[in-house]
């Protein structure tokens, strides 16, 4: 049991999350890689399957409930109806350990199961902004599934400190590290000539953001600081390479401010494109209101990119301020614009920080190794039960 990436396993996991989204991906994908007899149960209608790994869907039905997510008490009712099934497949399955994702959903389905030993890998926002900000029952449900969990797996300190302030788990009973990401994936050798080329910006220093056009991430913020920060560095363009809800609402507050030749609109950017857009640039911004671990900012680290980003919690774990980028408050479109300009206006102390930032993501946000941490967790589980 657990060789620990030996590819010797034989240990059964059921995972009960996404199946869909890049980090969920990489993750099934690895422990099938490392011989674990991988099984996921999602509620996506289409997971997007890993060969090697077994797939159970929810009906249909819940994955449209969920669209409503967990101020809805119906919605929760028949998410708690489902512990019939998800106690179904585990009597198929017979797993080793149940490891569960997200907690208003995968988490809480997976705690109703009363299977043990049952893994929680809370994301980010579950814990650190849904508790305050949802709903007072989205509060109970994650409650309650924390409760259930035998260990916890966090991606920072703050999401270890967050649990155990508002729900006494133990501290004894979390392990924090963060996912990482791909090291032969995400490099500064990666080639971005051609989209500068492309672009026909081969000339200009290039700004990059990464994250989803969502109020979270607090992008229009980033957007405020355009006007004077290119009217200043008339050089300067800008990559954003995400989609949302509020893309209409930036295309237009860009095109209003008289910019839009200076900024391209990349869309959604394929896990495996991304290198190229983050080494053809020279500095990445994230003006997000709440993270855990960013995987988007350790995927611009190991690109060499210095940055700007937010001063909150999790991205403390990773900057350091004045040493490999700078903080700058949330809200705050000024400070963006003083940040960024230090930046644009100083080579020498891009590079400094993107150097910094290659040997930061090499010792810890490889994936690779990181994943060593997990096989760790699983093993004292079986130990404990």
């Amino acid at each position: 049991m657990g060789m620990q990436g030996s590819g010797s396993t034989n240990m059964k996991i059921l995972y009960v999350g996404d199946s869909t989204s890049i980090h969920d991906f990489r993750f099934i994908r690895k422990l099938v890689e490392n011989g674990y007899d991988t099984n996921v149960l999602t509620i996506d209608k289409n997971p997007v399957k890993i060969e090697g790994a077994k797939y159970f869907t929810f009906s249909q039905k819940l994955n449209e409930v969920s669209n409503r997510f967990i101020n809805d008490v119906k919605y929760v009712k028949y998410i708690y109806d489902q512990r019939n099934y998800i106690r179904k497949i585990i009597k198929e399955i017979e797993p080793d350990i149940l490891h569960g994702g997200w907690i208003p959903t995968h988490g809480f389905i997976s705690a109703l199961s009363g299977f043990h030993p049952f893994l929680l890998m809370p994301w980010g926002s579950d814990v650190l902004i849904y508790p305050d900000e949802v709903s007072f029952l989205s509060e109970k449900i994650i409650r309650y599934a924390i409760k259930k969990a035998d260990m916890i797996q966090c991606s920072s300190k703050i999401m270890k400190s967050r649990i155990n302030d508002l729900y006494g788990y133990p501290k004894d009973k979390m392990v924090v590290f963060p996912w990482g990401i791909d090291l032969n994936k995400f490099n500064h050798l990666v080639g971005g000539n051609n989209i500068r080329a492309k672009l026909g910006w081969e000339d200009k220093t290039i700004i990059i953001m990464t994250r989803s056009f969502k109020p979270i991430y607090g992008v229009k913020y980033f957007l405020r600081s355009l006007p004077k920060l290119i009217k200043k560095n008339n050089n300067t363009r800008v990559l954003l390479c995400g989609d949302g809800p509020l893309k209409n609402d930036f295309e237009n507050y860009i095109s209003e401010n008289g910019f839009r030749e200076y900024v391209y609109f990349v869309g959604h950017v394929e896990n495996d494109e991304l290198p190229k857009y983050l080494t053809a640039s020279d500095i990445y911004v994230s003006t997000s209101f709440s993270d855990s671990t960013s995987i988007s900012l350790l995927e611009a680290m190991a690109c060499g990119l210095p940055v700007v980003v937010t001063s909150i919690a999790g991205n403390e774990d990773w900057i350091i301020d004045g040493y490999n980028g700078f903080f700058v408050p949330k809200e705050d479109h000024h400070q963006v614009y003083e940040k960024l300009s230090l930046l644009l206006n100083d080579n020498d102390l891009r590079e400094k920080f993107g150097i910094r930032n290659l040997e930061i993501a090499r010792d810890r946000a490889d994936w690779n190794k990181n994943f060593g941490k997990l096989e760790e967790i699983y093993d004292k589980l079986l130990v404990r039960h």
